[in-house]
């Protein structure tokens, strides 16, 4: 082969094969980013020289209520059905009190302390900047519900508390 050939297909192997996309699209991967972990050096072959990295939000949003309602579902021991869903980009959650012995204003109050915090980037735990952040980047406002049940599980009274997310 002549020089001119080997250097074409070095070229067109290095174009190829020195590029490579980190799709971002599940929570997992979607802290990492946030909290400021390495994805390229994560998620990359060593021998990619170009690597470009793609959020899906919508794809995130998705996996994140799914975690979240997993998550509170498990506090509550499912004694509800659902605990965490999305309309349009609002967050919507049962706020824990609605089924264990809390006062509703404790977790309102956390919830608005940690989106004041993740709004400043002051959360330094993994979990809280997860959380926190997730939030204030993928929704623009966090509807906790207060609600008053019957012995049946039935809603006898509902109260919402809106929270601005960003």
């Amino acid at each position: 082969m002549n020089t001119r050939v080997l250097q074409f297909v070095g070229i067109l192997a290095l174009l190829v094969g020195g590029c490579s996309e980190i799709k971002v699209d599940n929570f997992q991967k979607w802290c990492e980013l946030i909290s400021g972990e390495d994805l390229k050096d994560k998620y990359a072959k060593s021998w990619v020289i170009k690597i470009s990295i793609s959020v899906d939000e919508d794809r995130i949003r998705d996996d994140f209520i799914s975690f979240l309602n997993r998550s509170l579902l498990k506090k509550v021991q499912y004694k509800v059905s659902e605990m965490a869903w999305i309309k349009a980009d609002e967050l919507h959650i049962v706020n824990l009190s609605s089924i264990q012995n809390i006062a509703p204003e404790i977790m309102i109050d956390k919830w608005e302390k940690g989106l004041k915090l993740a709004l400043q980037k002051k959360h330094t735990d993994f979990s809280d900047i997860c959380i926190y952040e997730t939030v204030t980047r993928l929704f623009s406002i966090l509807y906790i519900h207060n609600i008053k049940f019957d012995d049946n599980g039935s809603v006898l009274e509902e109260d919402v508390t809106p929270i601005q997310a960003n």
